[in-house]
């Protein structure tokens, strides 16, 4: 700390000679005050000491701010659920687009076969006709090969998710430690952004508003209203398996809803009677209904009364019928299970037997059944077009069709389902008729409410339903 001095000088603190020197700050002290200095100095030293641990010990107690992490997590599952919902959209509108071309298409052939068909059975074409119907062929090629291209372009919305970083605020620091940083959380414009896609029909190619860009999309697409999809009640390996089978479920072929099963199934209803009766004595009750609309009905030839072994096919007339034995009618129907949730009042043994039997009544004894889950193997014995579908013995896959009664909500404004228009809509009164003695819609007939004319559209309670379908749904999943 200090030499002896050579040229004697006087301490700082008194009128002594000096006899050192502090090279430090350079002042003479005396043996006394020498001392004194060196004490201060080491007490300065202590202090540091101490105060550094301080400030080691409160860097250390730091820990991230819970509202930071929350900001960060929002944004991720809003991201998230961007995504998800632009995905949606872009794959219902190459769904739409794909049937769209289909259907132009198949329009066009039907004309063109019905053509064809109406003259060369009648005899009534020349080589011109031929000619002609040769260059619609060729026509209709080339529409096959132009009108299934699809562009997927990139492009900002309304919902471009954007990335995000964490910055500290340096501008407030005064040393060259870094002491602790604020964060703060910023949008980055131009930083990882991931953009909205959409799917247009296309002349083949891709095209882009950017270099980077893979998908795209049509603006006029993005004002289309599609509801989200909504996954709960799953891990993350679960819920990708889910994700990619309803993605496959997408893109099935639509079902044809013109056939026989639209509800011109006359020949089909009395197919399937015949074939009861035949089978296992099966004779309607007259007067009798198990529920409205449906015959109460009883069967001389019970399933359990006939050898398990017996083969039963369906129909009895043709050689690609639908096989089953009696032990597999038995299984199927020692499957059914009925499940209830615990949380609705009223859901006991007694009601859901009564209500099994088809004696439910209107109102708060139909609302309760939406919450009553019915499930059982069912085997497919046609398709929606009325065709049978063959089947041996030997094939397991009918054992593997699981019939679940399906969640709904049923806002036709019947009175069976008066509690739907009570409980989900909020401006009922403003939709139908009153009937003031009992503060409901009035009835039109033995069935239907009357609106008013004029009357408002039903503004929904959205949170109330979607509670209530996420109830159903989990039921069901259980």
């Amino acid at each position: 700390m200090s030499t002896v001095s050579t040229t004697p000088k006087r301490c700082t603190q008194c009128v002594v000679d000096g006899l050192y020197t502090c090279n430090g700050c350079n002042q003479a002290f005396c043996m006394r005050h020498k001392t004194e200095h060196r004490q201060n100095i080491d007490q300065r030293i202590d202090s540091i000491n101490e105060q550094k641990e301080l400030l080691r010990q409160e860097v250390s107690r730091r820990s991230i701010d819970k509202s930071f992490m929350e900001k960060i997590n929002e944004w991720e599952k809003q991201s998230i659920k961007n995504i998800q919902s632009t995905a949606a959209e872009a794959r219902a509108e190459l769904i739409r687009l794909l049937k769209e071309s289909k259907d132009e298409l198949m329009d066009v052939m039907r004309k063109l076969s019905m053509d064809f068909i109406s003259n060369v059975s009648k005899a009534q074409y020349i080589e011109d006709n031929l000619t002609a119907w040769e260059k619609q062929i060729a026509t209709l090629k080339n529409d096959v090969e132009s009108s299934f291209k699809f562009e997927l372009v990139q492009e900002d919305g309304p919902r471009t998710v954007r990335s995000i970083k964490v910055k500290s605020t340096e501008k407030t620091r005064t040393s060259q430690i870094n002491p602790m940083a604020q964060i703060e959380i910023r949008s980055a414009n131009n930083l990882n952004t991931v953009v909205p896609i959409h799917v247009s029909p296309s002349n083949g190619g891709i095209a882009s508003n950017n270099s980077e860009s893979l998908i795209a999309t049509n603006k006029n697409s993005s004002e289309s209203s599609l509801y989200p999809c909504l996954t709960f009640a799953s891990n993350q390996s679960s819920q990708q398996r889910i994700q990619k089978l309803f993605e496959s479920l997408m893109l099935l072929e639509p079902m044809n809803k013109h056939g026989p099963m639209s509800g011109k199934c006359g020949p089909q209803t009395d197919q399937m009677e015949q074939f009861l009766s035949q089978t296992f004595g099966f004779k309607n009750k007259p007067g009798e209904y198990i529920v409205q609309g449906v015959k109460s009905f009883k069967l001389h030839n019970r399933p359990d009364t006939l050898d398990p072994n017996t083969v039963i096919r369906f129909p009895t007339n043709i050689p690609n019928a639908f096989s089953m034995s009696v032990k597999e009618i038995m299984n199927w129907q020692r499957s059914y299970k009925v499940y209830s949730g615990n949380f609705i009042k009223g859901l006991n043994k007694e009601f859901l037997q009564r209500a099994l039997e088809g004696h439910s009544k209107d109102g708060g004894e139909a609302f309760r059944m939406k919450f009553v889950v019915r499930i059982s193997t069912c085997p497919i014995l046609m398709e929606f077009d009325a065709k049978v579908i063959s089947r041996n013995l030997e094939e397991d896959w009918p054992n593997r069709i699981k019939l679940v009664s399906v969640t709904g909500i049923d806002f036709a404004g019947r009175k069976h389902d008066v509690c739907d228009i009570l409980y989900y809509i909020t401006n009922w009164r403003e939709v139908f008729e009153v009937d003031p003695t009992k503060d409901e819609p009035a009835l039109l007939n033995e069935r239907d409410f009357r609106l008013k004319k004029s009357g408002e559209k039903g503004e929904l309670r959205e949170s109330r339903i979607l509670e209530d379908l996420t109830h159903m749904a989990r039921l069901r999943l259980k």
